[in-house]
């Protein structure tokens, strides 16, 4: 009787470790995208972004004496990643 009490209190411990052990990973993968959309989306980068995307759509409205600023948006943009 003992064995199987054991077997299943075994059991039960595997089965919560398991069930912790997915849970801790998920919450720190979420932990990271929040950490990452918080980059991408605020302060040097999203500046970054704003220049280059006028580049891309609006090539025209980027002068030719700011375009050491559009290499160094690049570069930011690219070390963010």
């Amino acid at each position: 009787m003992t064995e199987v009490v054991t077997l299943v209190l075994s059991i039960v411990s595997l089965c919560t470790s398991i069930a912790v052990f997915y849970w801790q990973r998920r919450h720190g993968d979420f932990d990271l995208a929040r950490l990452l959309h918080a980059d991408l989306t605020g302060g040097e980068v999203a500046k970054a972004r704003d220049m280059l995307g006028t580049l891309v759509h609006s090539p025209g409205s980027i002068r030719d004496d700011a375009l050491p600023e559009v290499r160094t948006a690049y570069f930011t943009l690219l070390w963010c990643f």
